[in-house]
């Protein structure tokens, strides 16, 4: 508690945040809130120690500061960012709008002026400041605050065609969550009003920007500023946030529409990135669904309809998130989990049979494609990889062929005089007969040691058959170290 001016001010220490404890240190006298020095020469005031103790200051204990006037500044350089801008991209962006000085009956008017006759004034007093004009409508309803947004969008001061802040130049999309502080608000405010697919263009007065203090250098003392922005999408996220604030004893209540509700909410933002192609948060986002909806019990037979909906939407998204990630065994994981809750899903069996053809399974990845195309005969998805199946095992058919003679080749050098040489083969039928007449005779000649098999020139049926035959001969396989494509068989000591 502090006298300031005769008015007893108190402060709970215990409440204190990063958020506002200047605003509770301007009431105590500790912080000027007119204190305009350099702020250079503020970055080099420093506290002593582990900072403030509240409880001592609020006792009337002193604070130490220390003062290091030689401490070089390390403040951020926008100098530093100069041979990164894209000048044609700011070239493109610039907007015309901004430094018009006449409106359409020749009126010298300044550039905000005239946008402002054209703008809707949506500020929730109606103080005029955030005004809005549609470019581009949007579709659907308003964004519900609570969501989770992606905009681009330009900023531009009066008198100044190029933008000072802009999404587009950064190539990347600005997200955060509508109605929850994370922004100015004259961009929540701005948001709030917009629909999916939206363009809008907005004049924020500096009390909804920056204040009027502004942000220097950046931004001016007192300045409007035009905002040009776009939704990319949003999606509503208010079900999972909830969830993830709530306690242990609060989840366990949540009755099974609850659960659905914030699983779709996952799904959602699952898709969204991987629309994104960020497929790696996507992968986590529907892992994360699965895990709270595979823990979810339910009641009688119309929950257990609406739990598996949602579960085979999960798990056929998952299941295609780790194709594109090039995981085919994963993919068959989530595959057959779709398979043991609709046994004909075709979307699951093509992934399975895809799967398998990447994982060079050929006859089973046949089986499971053209079950699939007897599901859905007018997927050309199904029909490509057929045709894909079909060049991939001409294509190993034909290494077979032109490299058997090369299927073994022996570890050490000087005993090239002993390698054994394979005739060319004319027919596949043989292989396999092949394969034991030379490991037999592998075996049986003391000179050799090791075989070397370049696995890349095998298809998976010829490599598990060599791999069986060996151990059914006493033989040991071993991949060799530092070359993920050779393995060797070795007489056993």
């Amino acid at each position: 508690m502090a006298d300031l001016n005769n008015n007893l001010i108190e402060t709970d220490f215990d409440t204190l945040t990063p958020d506002n404890v200047e605003l509770e240190l301007e009431k105590l006298k500790l912080i000027d809130s007119n204190y305009d020095s350099d702020e250079d020469e503020r970055d080099r005031i420093k506290l002593t120690g582990k900072g403030i103790d509240f409880r001592a200051l609020k006792a009337g204990q002193d604070v130490e500061f220390e003062y290091e006037p030689t401490k070089e500044d390390d403040n951020y350089n926008w100098d530093d960012e100069i041979d990164k801008i894209d000048y044609k991209k700011v070239y493109d962006l610039k907007n015309s709008e901004v430094i018009m000085d006449q409106d359409e009956n020749g009126i010298s008017k300044t550039p905000f002026e005239i946008l402002r006759a054209k703008m809707e004034d949506i500020s929730p007093l109606k103080d005029g400041g955030v005004v809005k004009r549609t470019i581009v409508p949007g579709c659907g309803l308003p964004i519900t605050p609570g969501s989770r947004v992606r905009i681009h969008y330009n900023a531009y001061f009066e008198m100044n065609d190029e933008p000072f802040d802009s999404t587009h130049l950064r190539n990347k999309s600005f997200e955060f969550k509508l109605g929850a502080y994370e922004v100015v608000s004259g961009l929540d405010i701005a948001v709030s009003s917009m629909k999916k697919h939206e363009k809008s263009q907005f004049i924020f007065e500096p009390e909804y920007y920056c204040g009027k203090f502004g942000c220097e250098p950046r931004v001016p003392k007192e300045t409007p500023v035009l905002f040009e922005i776009e939704v990319i999408s949003f999606v509503e996220a208010n079900a999972f946030d909830n969830y993830e604030v709530s306690t242990e004893q609060q989840r366990e209540k949540m009755t099974l529409d609850q659960m659905l509700k914030i699983c779709n909410c996952l799904r959602e933002l699952g898709n969204d990135n991987y629309k994104r192609l960020n497929f790696r948060e996507a992968s986590k986002k529907y892992r994360k669904a699965i895990y709270l909806l595979d823990n979810t019990s339910v009641k009688n037979d119309d929950e257990e309809k609406k739990w598996i909906a949602v579960m085979l939407k999960l798990c056929l998204n998952m299941s295609q998130v780790c194709l594109k990630r090039a995981k085919p065994k994963k993919t068959i994981y989530y595959c057959k989990l779709v398979l043991d809750l609709d046994e004909n899903n075709a979307k699951a069996i093509y992934r399975y049979g895809k799967s398998l053809r990447m994982l060079q399974d050929f006859d089973r990845a046949r089986k499971f494609l053209l079950r699939a195309y007897k599901l859905a005969p007018s997927s050309k998805e199904i029909a490509d990889e057929l045709t894909q199946l079909d060049q991939d095992v001409a294509k190993y058919k034909n290494l077979e062929k032109n490299f058997y003679a090369k299927m073994f080749k022996k570890e050490d050098s000087k005993n090239e005089e002993n390698e054994l040489k394979l005739k060319d083969v004319d027919s596949l039928d043989r292989n396999k007969e092949i394969i034991t007449q030379k490991l037999v005779e592998f075996k049986n000649n003391d000179k050799m040691k090791i075989y070397k098999v370049q696995m890349d020139m095998f298809s998976l049926d010829i490599l598990n058959f060599i791999i069986k035959k060996a151990e059914d001969m006493d033989l040991c396989i071993r991949q060799k170290k530092g070359e993920t494509n050779i393995m060797q068989i070795m007489k056993k000591d």
